[in-house]
């Protein structure tokens, strides 16, 4: 599009080039034809839009049918379909990559890196949660039914793959966990060493063992 002093832009037909937002439509295959007519009384334009278009909530318009251009790019903003480009993409990517990680809870990012990088950052969360808060999240999961007081340690050493998980990422956050992020448990060494305890309560042993009825002395 060449500039002209004091008028509209001009079309030069040996160059064609489209503004935004029109050539993301395009680009992106939103419209699949664009058709510029020129004729003595002005000059009409139309677009094809492709089915992701079509279907937007009454858009008025038919997959492979020709358009107003209008029509599409309403239809285009409404549906919200125009994506953002790959350099949109990365700079959200490095600004999500540069975000500081949660104290207290494994994320799906810290799954992406090696072993190690996990045992170092399942430590970190650890030793910011503290043995009450782990030992806490692992009781309230239901992960620990024990009827003896142990070690965390020693519930580590037994516990599932999925009862570990319970204990270093928080339920908001469990979603975006997948099963072959959790299997990496399974080798994992407990992240945390210093004391903490399933400290089992007298209330919750008098549960589990029921003492037995008295044998009644036969009547003489």
């Amino acid at each position: 599009m060449v500039p002209r002093k004091g008028g509209p832009t001009a079309f030069d037909p040996k160059a064609p080039s489209i503004v935004q937002p029109y050539k993301r439509l395009v680009d992106e295959g939103f419209i699949v034809e664009l058709t510029i007519k020129f004729t003595p009384t002005g000059v009409s334009v139309v677009g094809v839009p492709d089915k992701r278009v079509a279907e937007v909530e009454s858009s008025g318009l038919t997959a492979g049918e020709a358009a107003p251009l209008g029509m599409i790019l309403t239809a285009a903003d409404k549906g919200n379909l125009i994506p953002k480009r790959s350099g949109d993409r990365k700079k959200k990517a490095n600004a999500d990559a540069a975000a500081p990680l949660p104290e207290k809870t494994l994320v799906k990012r810290d799954f992406e890196g090696s072993d190690q990088e996990l045992l170092a950052r399942a430590r970190a969360v650890a030793n910011n949660c503290g043995g009450p808060t782990l030992v806490g999240r692992v009781r309230s999961s239901g992960a620990f039914s024990g009827t003896v007081t142990t070690s965390f340690q020693d519930w580590w050493a037994k516990a599932s793959t999925v009862n570990r998980a319970s204990s270093l990422i928080i339920p908001s956050r469990k979603g975006e966990i997948t099963k072959e992020d959790v299997s990496r448990f399974a080798t994992m060494q407990c992240p945390f060493r210093d004391a903490a305890s399933f400290v089992v309560a007298q209330d919750e042993i008098e549960t589990q063992v029921k003492p037995r009825s008295p044998i009644p002395h036969p009547k003489d």
